[in-house]
């Protein structure tokens, strides 16, 4: 038995190392067609919403410093140094 757990440890270890690496894997649900998914994943989970406007028109909004400052943080995560 004590013989497995070296066995499992070589197995979860390349898990745990990749782990950190799959916040840029996961994609938000509205985000699947977006061009850019990364981006549209981040804005999404930090607060932004989608308002649509008078003829037919859309805008992306983030309401406060706080979701943008949340934003830019999950946009450098992933790879984007400017946010």
């Amino acid at each position: 038995m004590f013989a497995i757990v070296p066995k499992l440890a070589m197995i979860a270890a390349p898990l745990v190392l990749f782990a950190s690496s799959a916040d840029a894997q996961r994609v938000h649900s509205a985000c699947t067609k977006s061009k850019d998914k990364v981006k549209c994943t981040c804005f999404r989970e930090n607060g932004g919403h989608i308002v649509n406007r008078p003829g037919g028109s859309r805008r992306a909004v983030i309401t406060s410093m706080g979701e943008v400052d949340r934003y830019i943080a999950c946009m450098r995560r992933n790879g984007r140094p400017n946010g």
